[in-house]
C-alpha cells in the first residue's frame, strides 16, 4: 500500500490472521486480545511516524 510503510504491512497481516483466530477461537479470547492489542498498539506508533515523515505532521 502506498499509505503504509512495509512494516506497518506486516502488522496489519498478523493483526487480520490474529483476529481470523479470535473469530475462529473465541475460548482463546484473552491471549488473542493481548496479542492484538500489543501489534495494534505497535502499528499505531509506527502510524505516527510514517505521517510525520510523509506529511510533515507533528
Amino acid at each position: 500500500m502506498d499509505n503504509q510503510s512495509p512494516e506497518m504491512e506486516n502488522l496489519n497481516i498478523q493483526m487480520r490472521e490474529l483476529m481470523r483466530e479470535w473469530v475462529k477461537h473465541p475460548q482463546n479470547n484473552k491471549e488473542l486480545k493481548e496479542r492484538y492489542t500489543s501489534l495494534h498498539h505497535q502499528y499505531q506508533r509506527l502510524l505516527v511516524a510514517w505521517k510525520r515523515s510523509h506529511n510533515g505532521q507533528p
